[in-house]
């Protein structure tokens, strides 16, 4: 995967994945089906992992839960709901796949 996405960065280091070259490169690609085939795997992975009650669906405590992994403090609850409700398109409570995505 990582190559993929780093196959078009300007770095002088290869090896070497800072957020400017990360931004860059998949800027380059966006349009590139195989990026796309990339990313979207990895973040089913990511929803898979997080979705606790194998609904295929990610509920607000779930999705709270994913904050609480990524380090975010238990103090930034609000973050997460305003996020949650923000991406629930469809108002139903839960977070498909295309919403979460």
């Amino acid at each position: 995967m990582w190559e993929q996405i780093l196959k078009k960065a300007d770095a002088a280091n290869k090896n070497l994945l800072t957020a400017e070259v990360l931004s860059d490169s998949i800027w380059k690609q966006h349009y590139a089906d195989d990026l796309k085939k990339c990313i979207s795997g990895l973040v089913y992975g990511i929803l898979d992992l997080t979705d606790v009650n194998c609904d295929g669906y990610l509920q607000e405590d779930e999705h709270r839960r994913l904050f609480h992994q990524l380090g975010v403090p238990d103090t930034c609850t609000s973050y997460s709901k305003e996020t949650f409700n923000a991406i629930d398109f469809h108002h139903d409570g839960k977070l498909s796949f295309q919403e979460f995505f």
